[in-house]
């Protein structure tokens, strides 16, 4: 036990960034995804606006059936590295602050991989209704991303967002060693990503149906950011609201437009 406490006061000396921000690789990460978005986004394999137009063919309707899905589900968990994962950044810099240096970056990994898997979770339900549409997703698509993009603004006026958006400034205790300690790490990004989810998930949901672009994803990404870090993040519900129903009016009239 001394020889560890003498390893980890050693680590705690080191000199450098890395040893001052050991989740520094994840800041890597979310620069790597939003890399991943832009170039899906720009070979139009991202679900594209009205009438399925943009979308790459993948050698005869049967093979862009099976494909789509797993393109749909490739750029959710993207999407959803690049603007939620900024959003934990003060949750993993409490991680560093509140675990062993031995055992830090082995707690940092727990929590992305564990958060990371929660927010999945929805891009699989896309891809299946996806797969299950078939070609009717692209004929409906104006319809869907409208829809969506309806919802997440009423869902940004309602009490339950403002609940959403509260919980995700709350903490829990970690444990400081053994499988204890890995448990209470991956608990705390579980419910971390829940609450991430239920606050920013119909926006998300509405731009990956809307395939609003990398431009309206910062966007959003600022904002849920904002939200995490403004003293009062209550006040961006109704603006981006507002944003939404401006959004929905544009496809909308794009829906139209194609359609005649």
């Amino acid at each position: 036990m001394s020889a560890l406490t003498i390893d980890a006061a050693e680590l705690d000396r080191r000199p450098g960034a890395f040893a001052r921000h050991p989740e520094w690789w994840a800041y890597a990460l979310v620069a790597a995804a939003w890399a991943w978005v832009v170039v899906l986004h720009r070979h139009h394999v991202l679900p594209a606006l009205p009438g399925g137009a943009g979308h790459q063919q993948h050698g005869g309707s049967d093979g862009l059936r099976l494909v789509a899905p797993i393109e749909t589900f490739g750029g959710w968990v993207g999407m959803s590295v690049a603007m939620m994962l900024p959003v934990t950044f003060p949750a993993l810099r409490y991680v560093v602050l509140n675990t062993f240096p031995v055992r830090r970056q082995r707690s940092l990994m727990i929590f992305v991989g564990a958060f990371v898997a929660v927010v999945a979770v929805p891009g699989v339900a896309i891809a299946v209704v996806r797969w299950v549409a078939g070609e009717r997703w692209g004929t409906q698509g104006g319809v869907v991303a409208v829809a969506s993009l309806a919802a997440a603004a009423v869902w940004q006026t309602t009490p339950w967002k403002r609940r959403a958006l509260l919980s995700c400034h709350r903490v829990q205790p970690l444990r400081p060693v053994g499988r204890r300690a890995d448990r209470s790490v991956a608990r705390f990004a579980a419910l971390h990503a829940l609450r991430c989810l239920r606050s920013c998930g119909p926006l998300m949901v509405a731009l990956e149906l809307s395939s609003s672009g990398v431009v309206a994803m910062a966007a959003a990404t600022a904002v849920v950011v904002a939200e995490e870090r403004a003293v009062r993040p209550l006040r961006y519900r109704l603006p981006v609201a507002v944003a939404l129903c401006v959004l929905a009016a544009v496809v909308w009239a794009a829906t139209f437009t194609n359609r005649t």
